[in-house]
């Protein structure tokens, strides 16, 4: 696998991956080319700071429960949805 390189999740490699790519598919193709200049965040990273990390969460959280409201729970509890 190459330096830097992303392969997603379910993806079938069939051949060498280049340097600084995200792959995904079957088989895998390269869907994005990385900037190797640009700074990266890995994961251990993020866990050396755990307050910058809540906070990431936190703020995470509020992007994915922006719809949800007190009206829509008590509706989800009387009249519950098949979706899930």
């Amino acid at each position: 696998m190459g330096e830097n390189s992303i392969v997603a999740a379910g993806a079938i490699v069939v051949k060498d991956v280049p340097d600084n790519v995200i792959v995904g598919g079957n088989p895998a193709k390269i869907i994005k080319e990385l900037d190797p200049q640009e700074e990266k965040v890995t994961r251990m990273d993020l866990f050396e700071d755990p307050v910058a990390l809540e906070e990431l969460y936190d703020y995470l959280d509020k992007i994915d429960l922006k719809q949800n409201s007190l009206f829509g729970w008590l509706r989800s509890r009387i009249i519950p949805s098949n979706k899930h």
